[in-house]
């Protein structure tokens, strides 16, 4: 009944009056229904959005041998979503998808041995072997996950033509990281041979990606069309990629467009916005942007003087180990004593 209300066989569709069946459903005992039942509380479809609610029948469902609920459960306890965090439960589930097939969870665990994120005990050599499975599957997060090991030496024997094979195979299937690391890879980053390092393909990879919607692409590409680095100056150009990633929250970004708007360089000049991107950038916690931030509210650059908001900047800036922020925090309170 529940998936007649879902497809509307027969019957008009109602999400809101499926969900009351798959719950039902689902408290009977019915794996399917319990899986499903947790997949609609965490999008919302039918039923009010509860992560906890989801994470509570995507563990029932997994109890019973639901392998993709194995994995949507490990998710929630890998990332804290609905229950608390906890990265041995997350392995262990990412573990039980894994061995029934699901590919997804082959990666993501590599993902979290290789790297040690999440409180997980970092294990390289198995990392690379769950990495090598899926990446045989034609998953592209699989092959580019692998390749950097590969590039790093990881796990792996270092081998970056392999990492370029990879990256490359990733690339042409739309992976917008892969694209970005491939430009990083022509670009001499990861070191090699320098006589394989192509300046050329590494803006065409840069480029791909950020038409990809990768930010730090973006960045990359608006910081060569604005310092002529393997590019003619093009100041349009460079605006245009700045802004795209600013949007996409890239802190780099937002900062570097403050100093544009301060400067005139590729835009109008406009102090206002300017703060305005400064902001944004110290709110995610970028330093220079911070330290600019408080010199501008201290001096009243666009804005109305805040000493107050001047001096935490300050602060926030100096914690983060910013020289400039530190000997200007100490001259800032001599002057204005708290």
């Amino acid at each position: 009944l529940a998936e007649l209300y879902t497809r509307g066989k027969g019957i008009a569709p109602d999400l809101r009056e499926a969900g009351n069946w798959y719950q039902r459903a689902a408290e009977l005992g019915d794996v399917e229904s319990q899986f499903i039942i947790g997949r609609l509380y965490a999008t919302g479809a039918g039923v009010p959005t509860n992560m906890r609610e989801a994470a509570k029948w995507f563990l029932r469902a997994a109890e019973q041998g639901h392998a993709t609920a194995a994995h949507n459960i490990a998710a929630c306890y890998g990332n804290g979503t609905g229950v608390e965090r906890n990265a041995a439960q997350a392995i262990e589930w990412y573990k039980k998808a894994a061995a029934n097939g699901i590919t997804a969870s082959q990666v993501q665990l590599g993902k979290l041995l290789s790297s040690g994120e999440k409180d997980a005990p970092r294990d390289q050599n198995l990392a690379a072997n769950l990495l090598e499975g899926a990446a045989a599957t034609g998953d592209r997060e699989a092959k580019m996950a692998l390749a950097l090991l590969y590039l790093q030496g990881e796990g792996v024997v270092r081998d970056l033509p392999r990492a370029e094979v990879l990256l490359t195979q990733a690339a042409d299937g739309g992976h917008a990281g892969a694209a970005l690391q491939l430009g990083h890879v022509y670009f001499g980053k990861f070191g090699g041979d320098v006589q394989k390092l192509d300046k050329s393909k590494a803006i065409g990879w840069y480029t791909k990606a950020a038409e990809a919607g990768n930010p730090e692409a973006q960045h990359i590409l608006g910081m060569a069309y604005l310092n002529g680095i393997d590019v003619p100056v093009d100041l349009a150009a460079a605006s245009s990629w700045i802004e795209k990633a600013a949007h996409n929250d890239y802190a780099p970004s937002q900062f570097q467009l403050g100093v544009m708007f301060c400067t005139g360089q590729g835009v109008p000049k406009d102090i206002s916005n300017a703060i305005a991107w400064y902001e944004l950038a110290a709110q995610l916690g970028y330093p220079l942007a911070q330290y600019n931030l408080a010199v501008m509210l201290a001096k009243g650059q666009g804005c109305e003087p805040d000493l107050n908001k001047a001096h935490s900047w300050f602060q926030k800036a100096a914690e983060r180990g910013l020289v400039a922020a530190q000997n200007a925090l100490r001259e800032f309170e001599k002057d204005v004593p708290r």
